[in-house]
């Protein structure tokens, strides 16, 4: 369990890093290789901060497209409850 937390670390560092750069293309390439289950995870890991930052270099269609592919029945209950409440932030954000 502990060794499979040091793995992931790195791979929210390095995607952390990419949304500093605003490397859209590194972005892309990143969540390319990386399978719905896996890009839910590190999106999960990343602060309310780097989220907004990764979607808003995205744009609205591939955000929408890596939200689409989220796949909930590979998220534990407490990343899907963290997923549900980023989802009404979101919306919040959008009426306002």
């Amino acid at each position: 369990m502990h060794a499979e937390i040091a793995e992931k670390a790195p791979i929210s560092e390095n995607l952390k890093n990419l949304i500093a750069e605003k490397d859209n293309v590194g972005v892309q390439a990143f969540f390319g290789q990386s399978s719905p289950a896996e890009m839910s995870r590190t999106i999960s890991a990343l602060d309310k901060s780097a989220k907004l930052s990764l979607f808003e270099l995205l744009g609205p269609e591939t955000s929408a497209e890596i939200i689409t592919n989220i796949d909930i029945n590979s998220l534990t209950p407490v990343e899907a409850m963290k997923k549900l409440i980023e989802i009404k932030e979101k919306l919040a954000n959008i009426k306002d």
